[in-house]
């Protein structure tokens, strides 16, 4: 077998657990995928099993299948969290922000540039049958999309202690490390894929009791944000990674009730209504206290920026299912 990009194998002791809790011997395991068509001896699971041998990404998957081993659950130790912060702060696309890796943070840690995707490939057989997945890098949706970003204050620090703590974990699993390492890992210390984050936000909107909102909708918020906190139209179509601005507005800005009614008597030379509807700025730059955590302040802006984002819902729930702009 071929190592996976040269890593160690780090999730041998889950896979061994998970297949003697299913009363599986390697004998077994070996011959149910030999029937998804995915060649492996018994000596091979049993180095697996004791970090010795690494896997595909294909394989790995159909493991987790046979096994019923949900590959990309929300648990303690994972970075779905930062990851979901991430698009919310920054508006990365999923593919955008599961493909960041440290050295996608650049000057002093204060941009990001984007310039790579990660996503799920399915493996076909003769038959045209799905056997597998790979997950690789790929390239981004546009030329547009190949962008730098500036990074939120607060968001910087959030990743260099996040940086600092996954050094320590490969460090204490002895793996390596280094600046291509992908910023977002899983509890396997494999990168999230888009199709893998609707039940990590889903227990997330449950975890803490928040309306509705997909993964891209994150994107929308982002979006819908920065128009009604008065930002140039060029400066979000770029942000976006948009070739015209007619797309971010098209697909992503959702004018607001009381954002049409603040114009309106900003026109008239009324005095305008306070905008309840618009995120409290103090509280995206609120410190990162040792008191306060990273999932108590995202759950603040969650609230807020979904008195936006959820309006949106009724006209726009079709137009998200079919354009990923």
């Amino acid at each position: 077998m071929k190592k996976f990009k040269g890593k160690k194998n780090a999730y041998g002791e889950i896979i061994k657990q998970y297949r003697e809790q299913k009363g599986f011997s390697r004998a077994v395991l070996s011959r149910e995928l030999d029937l998804m068509g995915i060649p492996m001896s018994p000596d091979e699971i049993y180095r697996i099993e004791n970090q010795k041998l690494s896997l595909k990404d294909y394989e790995l998957i159909a493991i987790c299948t046979i096994l019923d081993i949900d590959y990309d659950n929300l648990e303690e130790g994972t970075d779905v969290t930062y990851l979901f912060e991430g698009m919310l702060l920054e508006g990365f696309r999923p593919e955008e922000a599961c493909g960041l890796d440290w050295s996608s943070l650049v000057e002093d840690s204060n941009y990001f540039i984007v310039n790579n995707a990660f996503k799920d490939f399915p493996v076909y057989n003769d038959e045209a049958e799905i056997i597998g997945h790979i997950r690789e890098y790929d390239s981004l949706k546009t030329d547009e999309s190949y962008r730098k970003v500036p990074v939120h204050p607060r968001y910087r620090d959030i990743l260099l202690k996040h940086k600092e703590n996954q050094k320590k974990l490969f460090k204490k699993l002895k793996l390596k490390w280094s600046q291509h390492t992908p910023i977002f890992l899983n509890r396997y210390h494999k990168p999230y894929v888009p199709e893998n984050l609707a039940k990590p936000l889903r227990l997330f909107r449950e975890k803490y009791k928040l309306e509705y909102l997909t993964p891209y909708g994150l994107r929308h918020s982002f979006a819908t944000f920065l128009s009604e906190q008065g930002m140039r139209d060029i400066v979000l179509m770029k942000l976006m990674g948009h070739a015209d601005f007619a797309t971010t507005q098209k697909y992503y800005i959702f004018v607001s009730d009381v954002r049409k009614k603040q114009e309106y008597e900003k026109a008239w030379g009324l005095v305008p209504l306070v905008n309840d509807n618009i995120v409290n700025t103090s509280i995206i730059n609120e410190s990162n206290s040792n008191e306060t955590s990273a999932n108590t302040i995202m759950m603040k802006q969650f609230e807020q920026l979904q008195k936006i984002w959820i309006q949106t819902l009724a006209s726009s729930i079709m137009v998200q299912k079919n354009n990923t702009v």
